[in-house]
């Protein structure tokens, strides 16, 4: 910091009325001297003069040693003798040190003469002092501390009042605000929510100042300071501007005994706060402007006339000529425009010059770059006339990206032409404005003023008449569309953004109109394939709920109810698995177009999913309004479905909810017809079940139970295998058993078959780890019975393990961890799962024969296989289904039995008859040569606790049985 700066940052002309000498020094030599200093050393230029000049040789060095004892930011103090013109004058000086960043030093003195000393002088100096070089809002608090504990007062504050242009503070709504204050810590006071006292204000103004040495709360009891007791108070008002006044307040909860000593100090200090305020009211002023001078995108600049420099410019101005501030400062502004423009707008200007004919506006130019670019701009120009200079302000506006617009939208609306994209613009009536003409458009053609609701569609006028008039008022662009009517069999449909214009004189509306009509035609197509089935063409469930809630409203306002029934196809899963997917779409496709035929849900059933239709009823009184339709429903049933000459009759379970009495809400309905459905197939299927007749409704199950508990019995190895013997038919003797997985109890009554968890575990992914328990578990209870018994185990294998890469691997593990004798093993598969992926599985059959197990085809006659394919699996046993053995209480389906038969012992082939339930199936069996068999005749599947049982007791028949 040099002196300049010194001088320049203390405004040290705030001390210039101060009643004491006081000056400031660099090392000795003098910087600034106030009226009071000038007076005591009877010289007005006391500036760069050495203050050891008037003092004796004894005096500086007495002065010297005791300058070096002073530290810096403190107040030091001794007696001299000024040598005046050889008049001494005996005087106390009060000195701090202040050392700038280049360690030089600064002393700020107060004297005082010993003769007049007086001790306000003395308190008034140490605060001058110790505030002189702050600022801002240190210089405030500092000061105010310094005059609270040098009179021992309890508070002072600074408030500013503002009329006009007052920033108002965030927490108050009137228009003071506290410029800085100062109490002590045991005084409970917030002076941001101080409330000045309408009265005490009113007096203050009228005196000027205003001294109160006790009983100040009884006198203005609405002031925020009477809620502390408050006794002695001294107020002060300067005038800042014609609008704003400034208030110093101190006070004090007992009597001020120097009111008059801390008036004076009040005053004197008061010119320091006021000189600071206005610095930084200035500085922050001029920051802003210049600021907004250093950052707007346009270029600015000072150009003085007389001179023809350009002595200031911002940032922008530089960067559109392209040159650096010392290549724009001091030039004139018109050598920097370019060689072509410059000497015309140069003669221009000065002619105007001498002939006193500047005026203030703005003009339309081209100027060149460094770069050569020639850049058309608009400047605005204002004149600043002194008596012998003036000054241009120029504001520089780039309009390169403006013309690039106009041509851009010249090329837009040519672009809109070829999209065919119609821009029109209507009145408050929606007459036209304007609509623009495009080659070869379906658009009609619409004259100026004609109303643009005659092209709209008779159904559609009133609808887009309010949007469009609303639009008006709203002040929002809105998009629609609409219909026109082309011809008598055809309306194309048209899409508008339409938007709200206002202008100085008018307000109208634009749009933009495109043609829409194909792809309104192929929304409407995707939102049908969106809410339809593709198989069966039915409704599907995005539309049934939307339907469903729109039969809810009707419900309630015309009180009635809504029947709504589940309904699932009975054990469709065989359909697909023994025909093919193929026949099963055709049979789910003309199964709906069965239920589609039936009035009462001709417009109400839908495809919930897989082998599952949902429908609904409405305008239901009685739940016996239903009945007849649900009898019909099951006659339904007897009707066989013909595909390819072939006849297939189909059952269903159907589970019903009524709105309100089973639920109020969709979702409560969908899962009661659900758990009355699931009871309806744990119960027998084809059933007809009413979620209000469930026998024991918190038993009742819907799928999501049914899942949740096949997750939980999977994971926690509650699925178990059971054993279904296989008999040796003349030997009247077990010779095998069957393992079969079984979920056995659920909530204590409730059944759940493997016909519902394996293809549940199937869909959940979980098939794999609950075979390979299940074969694990199967192969340890097979070990403890081979060695004493010799019964072979035999298991069956899903579609998604026989297919897994590592199904093998796996099987062999489990028979090397449990020492396995594979040759008492028959590993099944049915014989569409054989011919599935007939390379992958021939290869995963061999495997299994190279391990020692036996293959077996299960449900033998079901499948499409030829000779020449069955020849090519490895296999030993095949399994006839129990389709095959129920026919043969009718002869006439004994001929693909006997054929079955006969391949079999061609093949050398062991066989085994399922699902034997009777004597007369078993010795018509007997009779056709078959060795084995199983079914409930013998056993059902059995645990391993029962079937050791049924081994060692088996007395249920003997050898005379088959006589």
């Amino acid at each position: 910091m040099n002196p300049e700066q010194l001088l320049e940052e203390f405004d040290f002309k705030a001390y210039d009325i101060l009643p004491l000498p006081l000056l400031v020094t660099q090392d000795w030599k003098i910087l600034y001297a106030n009226l009071e200093a000038k007076q005591i050393f009877n010289s007005q230029d006391l500036v760069n003069k050495s203050l050891l000049e008037y003092l004796t040789e004894e005096q500086k060095n007495f002065f010297k040693f005791q300058m070096a004892l002073i530290k810096p930011e403190r107040t030091h103090s001794f007696s001299i003798l000024l040598n005046i013109e050889n008049r001494m004058i005996p005087a106390i000086c009060l000195i701090k040190l202040l050392k700038d960043e280049h360690n030089k030093c600064y002393f700020f003195i107060t004297l005082q003469k010993i003769e007049g000393y007086e001790e306000k002088f003395q308190i008034l100096s140490k605060i001058v002092l110790d505030t002189f070089t702050l600022l801002g809002k240190e210089l405030y608090e500092k000061l105010l501390k310094k005059i609270v504990d040098s009179y021992d007062l309890d508070g002072i504050f600074l408030l500013v009042s503002k009329n006009n242009e007052f920033v108002i503070p965030k927490n108050n709504t009137n228009e003071n605000f506290i410029l800085a204050s100062y109490k002590k810590d045991s005084l409970e006071i917030d002076f941001q929510q101080y409330i000045f006292s309408e009265k005490l204000q009113k007096r203050i103004d009228k005196f000027g100042s205003l001294l109160i040495e006790r009983e100040f709360s009884k006198q203005y009891p609405d002031d925020s300071l009477a809620k502390l007791n408050i006794q002695s108070l001294i107020g002060i008002k300067i005038n800042i501007r014609k609008s704003e006044k400034l208030y110093i307040i101190a006070f004090s909860k007992k009597t001020i005994t120097n009111l008059s000593e801390l008036h004076f100090t009040l005053n004197v200090c008061s010119v320091k706060i006021i000189s600071e305020y206005l610095r930084e009211y200035h500085y922050l002023k001029y920051e802003n402007f210049y600021n907004t001078f250093l950052h707007t995108n346009d270029a600015v600049f000072l150009y003085h006339a007389e001179k023809d420099k350009i002595i200031d410019c911002n940032p922008a101005f530089n960067k559109l000529l392209n040159l650096s501030s010392e290549q724009v400062l001091e030039h004139s502004i018109f050598d920097l425009i370019g060689d072509e423009f410059s000497k015309r707008y140069k003669k221009i200007f000065w002619y105007s010059y001498y002939k006193n004919k500047l005026k203030n506006g703005k003009v339309r130019l081209y100027i060149k770059n460094s770069l050569g670019i020639e850049i058309p701009v608009e400047v605005f120009i204002t004149y600043i006339k002194s008596k012998n200079e003036t000054i241009m302000l120029g504001i520089m506006r780039d309009l390169t990206y403006a013309i690039q617009a106009v041509e851009e939208h010249k090329k837009y609306l040519q672009t809109l032409s070829l999209l065919q994209l119609h821009v029109i613009e209507l009145d408050e009536n929606l007459n036209v404005l304007y609509v623009n003409y495009i080659p070869n458009s379906k658009f009609p053609k619409l004259s100026k003023f004609s109303n643009f609701l005659d092209i709209i569609l008779e159904d559609y006028k009133e609808y887009v008449k309010i949007v469009l008039t609303n639009l008006f008022k709203t002040k929002k662009s809105i998009r629609i569309r609409f219909p026109v009517k082309v011809s008598k069999s055809r309306n194309d449909w048209y899409e508008a953004d339409f938007v709200l214009i206002k202008s100085k004189k008018k307000k109208y509306i634009r749009g933009i109109i495109k043609d829409i009509t194909l792809e309104y035609i192929s929304e409407k197509q995707f939102i049908l394939i969106a809410e339809h089935d593709l198989l069966t063409s039915l409704p599907n469930r995005n539309r049934l709920e939307e339907d469903l809630y729109k039969a809810i409203l009707r419900a309630d306002k015309n009180r009635t109810s809504i029947a709504v029934g589940f309904l699932d196809l009975d054990k469709f899963f065989h359909v697909n698995e023994l025909l093919g997917h193929r026949f099963g779409d055709l049979v789910l496709s003309l199964f709906a177009d069965r239920l589609r035929q039936m009035p009462e849900i001709s417009h109400s059933v839908y495809r919930w999913g897989g082998d599952q239709f949902v429908f609904f009823i409405e305008n239901i009184k009685n739940k016996s309004d239903i009945f007849g339709f649900l009898e019909r429903l099951k006659q339904l049933s007897k009707e066989p479905i013909i595909i390819e000459g072939e006849k297939f009759f189909i059952t269903y379970t159907v589970g019903i909810s009524l709105y309100p009495n089973d639920g109020m809400t969709i979702d409560a309905l969908f899962g009661e017809a659900d758990k009355a459905m699931n009871y309806g197939k744990q119960s027998g299927r084809f059933q007809f079940v009413f979620a209000s007749n469930l026998p024991r409704r918190s038993t009742t199950l819907s799928k999501f139970e049914i899942q949740s508990h096949i997750l939980e019995a999977i994971s926690e190895k509650k699925v178990q295998p059971y054993f279904q013997p296989i008999y040796d038919i003349k030997k009247n003797k077990i010779s095998g058993m069957e393992a079969l997985a079984r979920l056995t109890h659920y909530n204590k009554d409730l059944y759940i078959g493997p016909d519902i968890f394996i293809p549940m575990a199937e869909d959940l992914g979980l098939i794999e780890e609950l075979s390979y328990y299940v074969i694990k578990k199967s192969f340890e209870f097979f070990k403890k019975l081979y060695q004493k018994y010799k019964i072979y185990l035999s298991i069956n294998i899903s579609r998604r393990l026989l297919h897994s890469d590592l199904f093998i691997m796996n099987l062999f593990d489990i028979q090397q961890e449990l020492d396995i004798d594979t040759s008492g093993i028959v590993i099944e598969v049915t014989e569409s799962l054989a011919m599935l992926d007939k390379e992958s599985s021939l290869k995963k059959l061999f495997q299994l024969k190279e391990l020692g197990y036996k293959i077996a085809i299960d449900d033998f006659g079901t499948g499409y296989s030829s000779l020449a394919e069955l020849q090519e699996l490895p296999i030993d046993i095949i399994k006839i289904d129990k389709i095959f053995i129920r026919r043969l209480k009718n002869d006439e389906h004994n001929r693909i039995l006997d054929a079955i038969i006969l391949l079999a012992q061609n093949l050398n082939l062991e066989i085994i008859a399922e699902g034997v339930e009777d004597i007369q199936t078993l010795k018509k069996l007997n009779k056709l040569g078959i060795q084995y068999a199983q079914g409930f005749f013998y056993a059902p599947p059995l645990t391993e606790k029962d079937f050791i049982n049924k081994i060692e007791n088996d007395e249920i028949m003997n050898l005379h049985y088959l006589s």
